[in-house]
């Protein structure tokens, strides 16, 4: 398959709940202020995962004979850490863990598989652990081929800590999911910048955070830009309507794009619902070049505020892929429908 960013979050809007709900914390230091404008913050065992989407945002795997990346980055204050807890765990469609860096100790992580079945998972460490300190950002990427045998690998802020080593595991045939566990209250947690790839190095990526930072040209809902830009997320300000097929966009933030660097894809998150009656649907709103472009219904809606959203990949405008001064003169915001 073709060679493609599969996720590119870190906020609330774009990861699913699995156990318990992390903040959004503006602590300094917990993530880089130049792309990232909040860390999620993990404690008392939360769990947080998101699935890899195509360019249709349906489902999508990485399967045998393709390479798959990782990358997060991860920051903790000291304390007691729950032993085994799942850093970032690769799960497949039926939720099952096959590869995962995990919590040796307060200070050390390791890499492991599940040499187990997957319904009752016995985890192998892969080669020796490797320290980490309490107040420290890093930057993870695990790289992993999937075969016979599968082969992995860990970079921590661009080193090797974890192989490359090899291992034979018959039911791991493919991964869908990536999760991220917290610790118990004294080990804090924080994680940002969640990427994946099939077949593209994730290693010095960066993902951009971009929030509404003006009003747009389209303003059929009840509500302003304030309501939803906010850097630690409240649902108590939203922006609603009762009318089908209106549509609301804003001013993003800007990014720079360093020197030899490619905006891969744009992920737009959305973090919705709807009140049981019509209109029910929500469609992702790009407007690039003075034109709006609407994505069909988006998945996943109900009527409790989730994260559902859309991949692009190229500017809908030109059909090639995005550039800065593409991105920095769009629009972003969705369009409601029956």
């Amino acid at each position: 398959m073709a060679n493609e960013i599969l996720f590119a979050g870190g906020r609330l809007d774009s990861v699913t709940l699995v156990a318990g709900t992390p903040t959004e914390d503006t602590t300094a230091g917990s993530f880089d202020s130049t792309y990232a404008d909040c860390s999620l913050f993990m404690s008392s065992a939360v769990t947080i995962s998101y699935n890899f989407k195509n360019s249709s945002f349906a489902d999508t795997d990485v399967v045998t004979g393709e390479t798959g990346y990782v990358h997060f980055e991860f920051y903790k204050t000291g304390g007691t850490v729950s032993t085994g807890a799942i850093i970032a765990g690769l799960y497949d469609s039926s939720g099952f863990p096959w590869l995962a860096i995990r919590a040796v100790a307060a200070d050390s992580h390791g890499l492991y598989y599940n040499s187990g079945t997957g319904a009752s998972p016995v985890w192998t460490l892969l080669g020796s652990a490797w320290s980490v300190s309490s107040t420290v950002r890093y930057k993870y990427d695990l790289k992993y081929t999937l075969g016979s045998p599968h082969s992995a690998e860990v970079s921590l802020d661009n080193s090797l800590v974890a192989g490359p080593v090899t291992f034979t595991q018959a039911s791991l045939t493919s991964v869908r999911s990536v999760r991220h566990t917290g610790h118990t209250t004294s080990f804090n947690t924080r994680i940002s910048q969640l990427m994946a790839s099939r077949g593209i190095s994730t290693i010095n990526g960066k993902v951009k955070y971009s929030r509404a930072s003006g009003a747009g040209t389209n303003s059929g809902w009840t509500g302003a830009y304030t309501n939803v830009n906010e850097a630690v997320n409240s649902d108590a300000t939203v922006d609603s309507t009762t009318s089908a097929g209106v549509k609301q966009t804003y001013a993003m933030g800007d990014v720079t794009v360093p020197t030899g660097f490619a905006i891969k894809a744009v992920f737009h998150f959305l973090r919705a619902k709807n009140d049981g009656s019509s209109p029910s649907n929500i469609k992702s709103t790009l407007r690039s070049a003075s034109t709006d472009y609407s994505s069909g219904n988006l998945s996943g809606i109900g009527t409790s505020f989730g994260a559902i959203g859309m991949r692009y990949d190229n500017d809908p405008a030109t059909s090639s892929p995005w550039t800065q001064s593409g991105w920095n003169a769009a629009e972003a915001g969705y369009e409601s429908a029956a």
